[in-house]
């Protein structure tokens, strides 16, 4: 598969991951996804003249309109992977054909080829009956005194990764130890909640699964925190993200979009399996859209999958709450 169509490929693992998949054969009607919001945007379903806010994420369908108030505007990009910006002070209504108008800003192709009709990452995508009752539970929280937030239970794209833990107690100081099949490889000390990799330590090998934990020391005893795994990508597979960054920032070369561009980059990390590093993507989103139920959707799916419940049950419990308020 090209890098294009991995790139068309990837959005629409993101699309999917956000409760906003476009099947072609199932709901063609379900046309394009607002990916960036600047100012005050409205949306007026198709067959209403009433306009109602909306935020990033949100589906759009054939016959929707699209205002921008001035000094506003929004990024839609639909199914075949065109992308346009709808100006300031401009209503623009949604077609399949999303042809370039007056109204609008020019049409970006993102790739050429068509877009996959399916994604092994529809398992992230969170039905409602899901989010509610993800929503209501209680972790319980973790016994761990030390819980491991980077990397972790995800692919990595450096071979010098900076560690990352919280701790919920005064610890005199850490030690984090590094481990593959074979036993440990490496360990290093520090006082704060960071530690990087050195340089002149042994090499992490491209796929290759590594275990790490953390161990908290005061006057009395030491804690260890539970292992957690990841894996480097591989040289092909950095070469490619590399590659797909170039494309996606020509993309958007001289456009004022961030999310927009920032969601492209968070779905091509997804696809990739660098989930602690789209986390950080959609992170950044998510605090210029703190509204958005989608991305809060899309965070809580990835906190899940590396096995960071209490995340996952505060974001999902933002998305019920977030939807619900927007519903009634």
């Amino acid at each position: 598969m090209s890098l294009h169509s991995r790139l068309r490929f990837c959005i629409l693992s993101v699309l999917l991951l956000a409760g906003t998949a476009f099947s072609v054969q199932a709901q063609s009607d379900r046309i394009a996804l607002v990916t960036e919001i600047k100012g005050t945007v409205e949306l007026a379903k198709a067959g209403s003249s009433s306009y109602a806010k909306i935020d990033w994420g949100t589906p759009l369908f054939e016959g929707d309109r699209v205002r921008t108030a001035a000094g506003s505007e929004a990024v839609v990009l639909f199914s075949n992977s065109n992308m346009l910006t709808v100006r300031a002070g401009n209503t623009y209504t949604v077609t399949a054909g999303n042809a370039a108008t007056s109204l609008s800003g020019p049409v970006r192709a993102v790739d050429g080829d068509l877009m996959a009709a399916a994604s092994d990452l529809t398992l992230h995508r969170a039905g409602q009956g899901e989010i509610e009752v993800l929503g209501g539970l209680r972790s319980g929280g973790d016994d761990s005194a030390i819980s491991l937030t980077f990397p972790r239970n995800s692919k990595i794209s450096s071979s010098n990764p900076v560690f990352s833990w919280d701790s919920s107690e005064d610890f005199e100081s850490f030690t984090v130890v590094v481990r593959s099949d074979a036993g440990e490889i490496w360990s290093g000390s520090t006082e704060d909640l960071t530690l990087e990799y050195p340089s002149d330590a042994p090499v992490l090998e491209a796929g290759k699964n590594y275990f790490w934990q953390v161990k908290g020391e005061d006057m009395l005893d030491v804690f260890s925190s539970p292992l957690v795994s990841f894996e480097v990508v591989s040289d092909k597979e950095m070469a490619q993200i590399e590659d797909g960054k170039t494309q996606i920032s020509a993309l958007f070369e001289n456009q004022v979009s961030n999310s927009g561009q920032l969601f492209m980059i968070g779905s091509m990390q997804v696809k990739y399996g660098l989930l602690g590093e789209a986390i950080s993507t959609f992170t950044k989103i998510s605090e210029a859209n703190p509204t958005s139920p989608a991305v809060h959707e899309i965070l809580g799916k990835l906190y899940y999958e590396i096995g960071l419940k209490d995340e996952a049950v505060i974001k999902c419990s933002c998305t019920f709450t977030l939807t619900v308020s927007v519903t009634t």
